[in-house]
């Protein structure tokens, strides 16, 4: 189902990456080459950041409700995210062809990791919002990636939620005290 969204919220997974890039790379602004590809990187990671808020706050319209019989927190997930995709980045210069190619490969092959898989909850930016990742499972054994404002315990094992889906797998927990 909405494949896009799983790409918006990959790319806005790589708005601290991009903020070091732009950090460590501020004396080559001078090159006309490189303002070109900021300008290009900086308007997918907004673009992709507006509608990760828009998805976020406005998403749920007719929540569903689900039962939950399992909950296994992926908020410590994160971490992995930042060693394994952003410290490798570090060396990166942008006035640099090879290291761009590079990237834009690797960039690629994790994107279409990300995407025809369940990383989701690899996304700080969500960690950043206060959101929970959580990988849940259903009465009827269906597994879900649920992103929620709410703590969810184990001990919330048999109780339900309401929610709606944004991709296949993953769904927003609807917190409908704050609309």
């Amino acid at each position: 189902m909405k494949k896009w969204v799983k790409i918006f919220l990959f790319i806005s997974s790589y708005t601290p990456l991009f903020a070091i890039l732009i950090l460590k790379n501020i004396k080559c602004l001078n090159n006309k080459k490189v303002i070109i590809l900021l300008i290009l990187f900086s308007s997918f990671i907004i673009l992709s950041n507006m509608i990760l808020f828009y998805i976020l706050n406005n998403h749920i319209i007719a929540p569903k409700q689900l039962k939950i019989t399992k909950v296994i927190s992926k908020n410590d997930e994160t971490l992995n995210y930042i060693v394994s995709y952003i410290i490798p980045f570090i060396g990166f210069e942008l006035s640099n062809i090879y290291d761009i190619l590079s990237i834009m490969i690797l960039f690629f092959i994790i994107g279409w990791i990300y995407i025809n898989s369940n990383l989701i909850f690899m996304n700080p930016i969500l960690n950043l919002l206060k959101y929970n990742i959580y990988e849940i499972t259903d009465e009827y054994n269906n597994s879900y990636i649920l992103i929620s404002k709410k703590i969810i315990s184990k001990s919330k094992t048999n109780s339900f939620i309401l929610y709606e889906k944004i991709a296949d797998n993953v769904i927003l927990e609807a917190n409908l005290n704050e609309k």
